[in-house]
């Protein structure tokens, strides 16, 4: 049976526990069924940064052909029949995160004066514009990072990988230790993002650029180091195992050995694990569908997939909720402390006094359409009456947003619209401390490309947001 294509960018390959069929997991997949034996099965990742490897899709004698031709189109003699070829698996740290960029620009208008409406005149007008993306970038997780190099650039985003583990490691390759801590790497990226900063420098004020949320992983890339004699000097001819390019030749120092280091890897690695999608209760599974929360329907016990301590077991919805036919759209409120809570009103601008700050809890990819919707959300938050509810239905829209997610954004919120208030300066960020953590359901119905909110009605949001 061929491969289906991946739906999205960087995927990992990996085994049912149920049959050992071939699974391949998208990057935000936690729970998926088993195309060969039908299992459900969830995906744990680990609470250290996990670890994988890109298999190499070339043979020694493409990688020698791939090396000779090279050196012929710089002028240089071929390899000989004699000259050391040694596979590699090289490491990098890829970092995920959120960045928020302000950006301080002058635009020139044209218009027209009260005193004569017929004369077209030139002005200039000051812009901020502050936008948040998603940002993924690699760096190397070796101090021996000059040999290779520095960077795999976006290829992460397209490439599979596996589990890093001792049987999936090929045979005949050396791995590289991995001597930079997660910390340092950090920093260079860090660096990396404020130097965007000054690209374009700005009209007035100044740019700024912030990282949110990095989350690292390890990613185990092939190479092939070939060192011999080339044109009467001690050269190595780096190749990349993956596509046969050169991708580093350099002079060696009579007295270098290019000896791979053996010292112990300085970073614990996590590995993703694959079980059984089942209730903890009743061992009954549980819906095949992508959400944090699930409740069971044999025995009505709600599963999290997240063990973090300030999540509620009790999930609210808005009074009315079970008579209605409308979509129920899962969102995070949190309360704010009593000191805090008038911040939110000068922030958002709204008309109520609202102590809560509302995100949703669901996936989306646009986070400026995210941070509208929990903008509208907060402000209005206070309109809205709550129950516990009893029990779950199909038009409850799955919580694909994690709890742990929701309040890195809720910072990025706030900072965002703290950011926007002063116009682009710098703001004294105030500390995210809710008092209180809840999960509730609000009903939206469709009008033309959009969901509206059935309680106020002034609620919209684009109907490609969600589900």
């Amino acid at each position: 049976m061929d491969r289906p294509r991946p739906k999205g960018g960087f995927y990992i390959g990996v085994t049912c526990p149920g049959c050992g069929g071939d699974l391949e997991l998208e990057e935000n997949f936690f729970v998926l069924t088993c195309r060969f034996c039908g299992s459900v099965l969830r995906v744990q990742k680990p609470k250290v940064p996990a670890a994988y490897l890109v298999k190499s899709s070339k043979t020694i004698s493409e990688i020698r052909f791939a090396a000779d031709r090279y050196l012929k189109e710089k002028g240089l003699a071929l390899l000989k029949a004699s000259d050391e070829i040694e596979p590699l698996l090289f490491p990098y740290w890829k970092i995920d995160a959120v960045i928020l960029k302000v950006r301080n620009k002058v635009v020139e208008r044209y218009g027209y004066t009260e005193e004569n409406s017929e004369q077209e005149v030139k002005y200039e007008q000051k812009l901020t514009d502050i936008s948040l993306s998603p940002y993924s970038v690699t760096v190397s997780a070796s101090q021996d990072k000059d040999r290779l190099p520095y960077t795999l650039g976006m290829r992460t985003d397209y490439i599979r990988l596996e589990p890093f583990s001792e049987e999936n490691i090929p045979e005949d390759f050396t791995v590289i230790p991995v001597t930079r801590p997660e910390s340092e790497a950090l920093q260079d990226i860090e660096k990396g993002a404020e130097r965007l900063t000054n690209i374009n420098p700005a009209s007035f004020g100044k740019n700024r650029t912030r990282l949110f949320h990095p989350v690292a992983a390890i990613v185990y890339f092939p190479f092939y180091s070939i060192r011999g004699q080339v044109s009467g000097k001690q050269r190595e001819i780096i190749v990349d195992g993956l596509t046969g390019r050169v991708a580093a030749l350099r002079d060696m120092d009579d007295d270098s050995t290019a000896v791979t280091p053996t010292v112990p890897s300085q970073t614990e690695f996590g590995r993703l694990t694959v079980s059984l999608h089942r209730c903890a209760t009743c061992g009954v599974d549980l819906p095949a569908r992508q959400s944090y929360l699930y409740v069971c329907h044999n025995c009505h016990e709600i599963t999290s997939l997240e063990d973090n301590p300030h999540l509620l077991q009790g999930i609210k919805a808005t009074v009315g909720y079970d008579q209605s036919p409308d979509k129920l759209i899962p969102f995070w409120v949190f309360k704010m402390s009593e000191g805090q809570a008038p911040i939110l009103k000068t922030l958002f601008g709204g008309i109520y006094a609202s102590e809560f700050l509302v995100v949703p809890g669901f996936r989306v990819k646009n986070f400026e359409a995210f941070f509208r919707l929990a903008q509208r959300m907060s402000t209005a938050s206070v309109k809205f009456e709550f129950i516990p509810a009893e029990g779950f239905q199909a038009r409850f829209e799955p919580v694909t947003l994690s709890l742990t997610e929701a309040m890195t954004l809720a910072d990025i919120v706030i900072y965002r619209a703290e950011t926007g208030r002063r116009g682009g300066t710098e703001t004294g960020m105030m500390t995210f401390m809710p008092s209180e953590i809840s999960l509730v359901y609000l009903p939206f119905h469709p009008e033309n490309y959009f969901y509206v909110d059935s309680v106020i009605g002034a609620i919209t949001f684009e109907k490609t947001l969600v589900g």
